[in-house]
């Protein structure tokens, strides 16, 4: 995959979770129309899905388990603000879900979890 691809993703990526905050905050902290929640997470998915396979894809060589359990994986430089940002706004809409009445909430309680737990992974804070 050439330099300029890889850009175009990670600009790509940028562009939706941006999109994202400022319909979610628009939403949360002004009043604004609420956002079709669902059509987001389709497109945070197509997002971080252009981006993740470039993270790498090759299967551990034996012995590499135990040494790739104790170390974090690493980005590539500056992936780092788009998939914190990704990640950020997964887990705000897996919170808000979780919020609503109704059965299903502890699915999203669930998935707040394997995203955090996929930012210490990744070696990524997540408080602002």
């Amino acid at each position: 995959m050439s330099g300029a691809e890889l850009a175009a993703r990670i600009t790509a990526a940028r562009a939706v979770a941006a999109d994202f905050g400022h319909a979610d905050d628009g939403y949360l902290d002004h009043g604004g129309a609420r956002p079709d929640y669902s059509s987001w997470a389709h497109r945070l998915a197509s997002a971080l899905d252009g981006l993740l396979p470039m993270i790498g894809h090759a299967e551990p060589q034996d012995g590499q388990l135990a040494e790739m359990a104790d170390t974090p994986a690493s980005l590539p430089p500056g992936w780092q603000s788009t998939m914190r940002q990704c990640l950020r706004d997964a887990i705000a809409y897996c919170e808000t879900k979780a919020s609503e009445p109704g059965p299903g909430g502890g699915e999203f309680v669930e998935q707040i979890g394997l995203y955090q737990s996929l930012a210490r992974e990744l070696g990524i804070e997540l408080a602002p």
